[in-house]
């Protein structure tokens, strides 16, 4: 049997090189995304209001089932009434309304599951949150008041849900989000949870 040369042997694996690499490189790379959603702020006995969600994030895709990414995330719930009383001595209403923002920036990870074009998504987000809590009472007679007040404190949150590669460059994402700050209004955390939808672009 011949013996293989050197310059052959070096040959092949280049072309194995070559024909293995595009596949490799397809599964890592960067990617930045946008997703919005709706959910329930808690914020202690005063607010249990619906919020409006935003967020966008960047990051790198580590191999095909694993990615990495910093983001910012704002949770904004409507006005609440929590609160009505009424004075029969004079017929003025007095209300009570409050409402609560949450900004968080973070570094989350996330696992997908899965080798088809759609995959389980399992991840989790660790960053500083703060919690602006405004406060109102006005009654029937045109008077009113409001004092605010922010608060920074350690953000913890989870997701779960499914992510779609309509390509592969843009995909899509719907799932739901849970999320605890270390900010105390009335004695306890305030929290999150809502279901969102993404759109991300990976380079």
């Amino acid at each position: 049997m011949k013996k293989m040369s050197f310059r052959k042997l070096l040959l092949i694996g280049s072309l194995m090189g070559l024909t293995v690499s595009p596949v490799l490189a397809d599964d890592n790379g960067w990617f930045v995304g946008v997703e919005g959603g709706a959910g329930k702020v808690f914020a202690g006995d005063a607010v249990d209001g619906t919020s409006i969600d935003f967020g966008i994030k960047a990051g790198y895709y580590l191999n095909a089932n694993s990615r990495a990414y910093v983001a910012y995330n704002r949770n904004s719930n409507a006005e609440t009434t929590y609160a009505t009383s009424y004075n029969s001595n004079n017929g003025i209403t007095t209300t009570w309304s409050s409402t609560t923002s949450v900004d968080v920036l973070g570094a989350g990870y996330d696992v997908l599951l899965g080798q088809s074009s759609l995959k389980l998504v399992a991840g989790g987000q660790v960053g500083l949150g703060m919690v602006t809590f405004e406060e109102e009472i006005s009654n029937s007679a045109g008077a009113s008041i409001a004092v605010s007040d922010s608060k920074i404190g350690l953000n913890l949150g989870l997701k779960v849900g499914g992510l779609y590669d309509i390509t592969e460059n843009h995909k899509v994402e719907l799932g739901l989000k849970a999320a605890l700050t270390t900010v105390t209004v009335d004695d306890s955390y305030t929290k999150h949870i809502g279901i969102y939808a993404g759109y991300s672009y990976k380079f």
